[in-house]
């Protein structure tokens, strides 16, 4: 039978009753909706995608880590933990951070953080600067988190080799049409020129760290003056190299509606992101930065098409080619920031000179 997101929030540890649920988006995976109780105080109540998200239990328990480490640490510089991270609200009935309902879907609530709101895109160098930022200070905050229990939910997101090997073994379940084989040539084309980064890393000559997954716009939340203030969402958090979510918010915060990168909003973004991370980056991965975007930007094609090959469980569609047109869009990207490499190389050391 159907559950209804009101009955669901009320086995939530709420302040009052729930009395209204409305949609509320935040990212493209989870469904998520606003709840209003009669006290005025409100939630985010959001439905786990498990189709996408397998180990739901161990996802949850990787969030609960990463929140007891970050909100101390927050409190500790001076900033409001409600308002700089998200806040789980536990269960009624439960020892986990969430709920099965008797369907067998899994559900989550965070407290809603006041006065900020999603956005899809980076418009302008300031608030490309301020995004820079919040990533310079989230690695800051977790650049000495050690803690070995953290479990890789999602492993493959991120992993070059093996987004390729799943195209490889799944491109024929599509059939084939002259737009598809053309996006499978490009992809075809530039893979060892995109396993830079994951080399790197594997053969331990940059530092692993705490990476959030998907740090780009959809995924942090926005204050008033539309400037990023913290991540929405811990879902692909992991250890791994930081130059994933350098590249992933890089290549957001750069990206122009006709898919160029945008080199006036890097200068700013790098002037952000210094301004906490000088102080830990390594010169091996002040190196790869380039590399970072354009490795990036041709996972995020990859999984946009691999998303196409089985159905498009995963990204939101209206219509059953739009993730073959979002990695249409990621491969023009990804054209013109390799037609720009030296000139965005050039900018890296100048802003690095200036910053460190």
């Amino acid at each position: 039978m159907p559950i209804y997101p009101i009955e669901i929030a009320a086995r939530f540890r709420v302040g009052g009753t729930p009395i209204s649920a409305e949609p509320y988006s935040i990212g493209p995976t989870n469904v998520g909706f606003l709840i209003t109780c009669n006290t005025g105080a409100q939630y985010v109540l959001q439905r786990i995608n498990d189709h996408f998200l397998k180990d739901i239990p161990r996802l949850m328990a990787n969030t609960h880590t990463l929140l007891a480490f970050l909100q101390p640490r927050l409190a500790a510089r001076g900033y409001d933990p409600m308002e700089r991270s998200l806040t789980l609200v536990p269960p009624k009935a439960a020892v986990a951070d969430y709920i099965v309902d008797e369907d067998g879907q899994y559900w989550r609530m965070f407290v809603r953080m006041a006065h900020t709101a999603s956005k899809e895109t980076i418009d302008t160098p300031e608030q490309a600067y301020a995004m820079g930022r919040v990533l310079g200070f989230i690695q800051s905050v977790y650049s000495d988190f050690h803690d070995p229990s953290l479990f890789p939910v999602f492993p493959i997101y991120h992993d070059t080799k093996a987004l390729i090997a799943d195209l490889d073994k799944t491109r024929g379940n599509k059939g084939s049409s002259p737009a598809f084989e053309a996006l499978l040539s490009i992809l075809d084309s530039r893979r060892e020129p995109m396993l830079a980064v994951y080399a790197a890393m594997n053969d331990a000559s940059i530092p692993r760290r705490i990476v959030v997954g998907d740090f780009v716009p959809h995924n942090l939340r926005f204050n008033i003056q539309t400037a990023p203030v913290t991540v929405g969402n811990l879902d692909m958090s992991g250890v791994a190299t930081m130059l994933y979510d350098f590249g992933d918010a890089a290549r957001t915060a750069c990206e122009t509606a006709d898919h160029h990168f945008d080199l006036v909003r890097y200068q700013s973004f790098l002037r952000g992101f210094f301004e906490h991370a000088a102080s830990f980056i390594t010169k091996e991965e002040l190196a790869l930065f380039v590399d970072a975007i354009l490795s990036a930007t041709y996972q995020s094609a990859v999984r946009f098409c691999l998303d196409y090959i089985h159905g498009n469980p995963v990204y939101h569609t209206d219509g059953e080619d739009d993730n073959l047109t979002r990695c249409q869009n990621q491969l023009a990207l990804l054209g013109n920031v390799e037609s720009k490499y030296d000139d965005i190389k050039l900018l890296t050391d100048k802003i690095k000179k200036d910053c460190m």
